[in-house]
């Protein structure tokens, strides 16, 4: 006879949806998702305590929040076998809801995730503020969740104040729980993710390369790996080994779109709030300036990888 545990094993392995390749192992920790990262470790080893539940997940596209959700969820897969695993998207309950109530089969998709699921791993949670009905029945989801004791994990784009829709009782649930935010990672984190990326891929490149494309790739993990993605195959269909020269040429046209000076940066501010450069630049407090300022230091720190003190 088979062990019970095994049993479920093979069902969550089947029906829970989590990528087998994301987890903590394969995740670049670096300044900007340290937390999040330590953050879903201890959630995944400690499933369902009441300081981490729900645990809310927030940052910018392509970041790794995904990946950290699939971690957690491998992670107590292989630690407690006996536990079921959800792992959906918000879009995915929505039109799941949506499909219930038009059948009226509102018992059958309650006791999907409330009755036979252990822990629930939502992604892109901004989704769900779009319609009333489904938002109430994922508040008393989450809310049947965490009052058996069982672990949530959320990841959204924006934080649950910011998310449209959404009403005060449910921001107030999102909110319950600990909220981890992530970033983009800074140059010499996106050199680290670059060079484990290269090694997965069978990527051979010298360090002026691996620098380039990770000074380049600014906007997201995922256009760090698209790069790569578009080296490695450029230089296999033409048969040439990867040099500075070659991904200069590759990328020229990404380089352009993505490189913007310091100097741009304050102009575009100053000309859209109507200021001038010399204020910007000034020591004033005045509010008219204070705002523009701020934004144009954002923007600078950002987009060119300086530190708020430059």
């Amino acid at each position: 006879a088979t062990h019970p545990s095994s049993q479920v094993t093979t069902q969550n392995s089947k029906s829970d949806f989590l990528n087998t390749e994301l987890t903590f192992s394969t995740f670049v920790v670096g300044k900007n998702s340290e937390f999040a990262h330590a953050a879903c470790f201890n959630v995944a080893r400690n499933p369902g305590a009441d300081d981490y539940n729900p645990l809310y997940i927030f940052g910018p596209v392509g970041m790794g929040k995904t990946h950290l959700l699939n971690a957690a969820g491998n992670y107590i897969r292989e630690q407690f076998p006996h536990l079921r695993i959800t792992y959906i998207s918000a879009e995915r309950f929505l039109n799941g809801c949506v499909a219930a109530l038009r059948h009226y089969q509102m018992d059958k998709f309650r006791q999907k995730y409330r009755e036979n699921s252990d822990i629930l791993l939502v992604d892109d949670v901004q989704y769900i503020g779009r319609g009333e009905a489904v938002q109430e029945e994922f508040f008393h989801t989450i809310n049947n969740f965490i009052d058996r004791k069982k672990q949530v994990i959320l990841a959204s784009d924006r934080m649950p104040k910011d998310i449209l829709g959404l009403e005060d009782r449910s921001r107030t649930r999102l909110e319950r729980g600990l909220i981890a935010d992530i970033t983009m990672p800074d140059l010499e984190t996106r050199i680290a993710i670059l060079r484990y990326k290269a090694e997965k891929f069978g990527v051979r490149m010298p360090e002026d390369v691996v620098n380039h494309i990770a000074r380049i790739s600014k906007r997201s993990i995922r256009e760090l790996e698209g790069n790569l993605k578009k080296v490695k195959i450029y230089s296999e269909l033409q048969g040439l080994s990867i040099d500075y020269d070659l991904v200069k040429k590759i990328l020229s046209q990404h380089e352009s779109q993505s490189t913007i000076s310091l100097e741009e940066i304050q102009k575009l501010v100053a000309d859209h709030f109507k200021v001038k450069m010399t204020d910007l630049k000034s020591s004033t407090r005045a509010k008219p300036i204070v705002v523009p300022r701020q934004i144009a230091m954002y923007l600078i720190k950002k987009f060119l990888d300086r530190s708020l003190v430059d």
